[in-house]
């Protein structure tokens, strides 16, 4: 498979993760889409009463996922960094002919298929490196501290 191809498998499978995330039931839908700020408690007066509610086994499997992934929000701008790093790192790859790129174009040019234009690329490139550095900014300099977590549970 091309590099494209590869590019293009994830973006189709990241859409059918968000379309069967709209597809799922509620219960799993507010566990995977409302955390932190987002949390609501519509729907957990059963806890609130002490009652036990059976979720079911798939309920109950994505909630225990979730719980793993708690995390600060303090630590979100380790994301930010990680992606201003990566915009550097092809920066730096496009800049100096570096062999990793190389390598990709090769494997591209192999496979015969026409992607995208240098002048598409670099928009691309640019418009990812902008929101990284956009997104690093606010985190730094406008976010207040906050106690809230990824993927606090709601049940």
């Amino acid at each position: 498979m091309s590099p494209a191809a590869y590019c293009q498998l994830f973006y189709v499978l990241a859409a059918a993760t968000v379309l069967g995330i709209a597809a799922a039931p509620e219960s799993i839908q507010r566990l995977l889409t409302q955390y932190g700020a987002r949390t609501t408690t519509a729907g957990t007066s059963n806890e609130k009463e002490g009652r036990k509610t059976n979720n079911g086994p798939l309920v109950n499997i994505i909630s225990w996922v979730t719980s793993v992934g708690k995390v600060p929000h303090s630590w979100f701008i380790h994301f930010y960094i990680l992606s201003v790093s990566c915009s550097v790192f092809w920066a730096a790859q496009f800049l100096s002919r570096g062999k990793i790129l190389e390598s990709i174009v090769r494997n591209q040019v192999r496979s015969e298929e026409t992607s995208m234009s240098l002048n598409q690329v670099i928009i691309a490139w640019a418009l990812m490196s902008l929101q990284g550095a956009r997104r690093l900014y606010e985190s730094v300099a406008l976010l207040r501290p906050s106690p809230s977590k990824m993927f606090d549970s709601i049940f």
